[in-house]
């Protein structure tokens, strides 16, 4: 998930982002209105989070500019605890208001409330080759077995879940979990990839598609050994006592006479 956060306070916000991205969510930081509406103009966010106090044209115009596009993003704007300012600001284009102070679960909690309305239709439990995962309780289960995954690997898995077996490509996933300011060239996700393919317990789930990304696969199903167990014991058995008395007796080379 990839989160455009616009604060005025460069130092509270740190803390507010560090636990944004802990959660597993790519979050991109503008300290002015105007660089926040650049960046919304080039990325693709799935909320933009607005504070109503920020420099140049205000949050309340910014708010109405990020609403404006023809596929907007889902908007928080981060208000004072007043009635009047929450009116205002949904009144501007926001999905959500959030009073300050506030608590850093309570932005993370209703930043995936407000992820889950754009995807109404899709289906709250993915499940692919036995492996389930659970959007809203956060767990994801193999034969009904409960895997601990980090936010990161749980965020990786659920991109590749939703992409139904298409490859996702390495920077879509450093885009979406990551995010801008990390290193194309790092070894992060196939990291990350690695160690979800142990917790799972089948790492031939996790395809890597030509150079072009990660994607599912199917698992390959285990080869019985019976019917060749059965074969070298066939080829094992002795000769039965019928079958050596009814060898041809040319089988044997007579002695040469003195």
């Amino acid at each position: 998930m990839r989160i455009l956060f616009a604060h005025n306070d460069s130092v509270s916000a740190q803390a507010v982002t560090s636990e944004l991205r802990r959660s597993a969510m790519a979050v991109d930081f503008a300290h002015r209105s105007d660089e926040a509406e650049r960046l919304s103009i080039c990325n693709d966010y799935d909320v933009v989070i607005i504070d109503q106090d920020l420099p140049t044209i205000g949050g309340y115009e910014l708010c109405r500019s990020v609403a404006g596009r023809q596929v907007p993003p889902h908007i928080m704007l981060l208000t004072a605890n007043r009635v009047e300012d929450r009116v205002r600001g949904l009144c501007s284009g926001a999905d959500d208001c959030l009073s300050k102070p506030f608590a850093s679960v309570e932005l993370v909690a209703r930043i995936r409330a407000l992820s889950r309305r754009r995807r109404t239709a899709a289906p709250l439990i993915l499940r692919h080759e036995g492996i389930a995962l659970d959007q809203a309780r956060r767990e994801v289960r193999v034969h009904e077995r409960l895997v601990k995954l980090t936010p990161k690997e749980f965020a990786v898995l659920r991109l590749l879940m939703e992409a139904k077996g298409q490859p996702v490509p390495h920077e879509d996933l450093l885009a979406d979990i990551w995010d801008t300011h990390m290193n194309s060239r790092t070894n992060t996700v196939r990291t990350t990839v690695s160690r979800l393919r142990r917790k799972l317990g089948c790492p031939e789930v996790i395809c890597v598609d030509n150079g072009k990304g990660y994607r599912l696969g199917q698992r390959t199903a285990p080869t019985s050994v019976e019917p060749r167990i059965q074969d070298r014991r066939r080829r094992s058995e002795p000769v039965p006592p019928r079958a050596a008395q009814d060898a041809p007796a040319s089988a044997e080379r007579p002695r040469p006479q003195p």
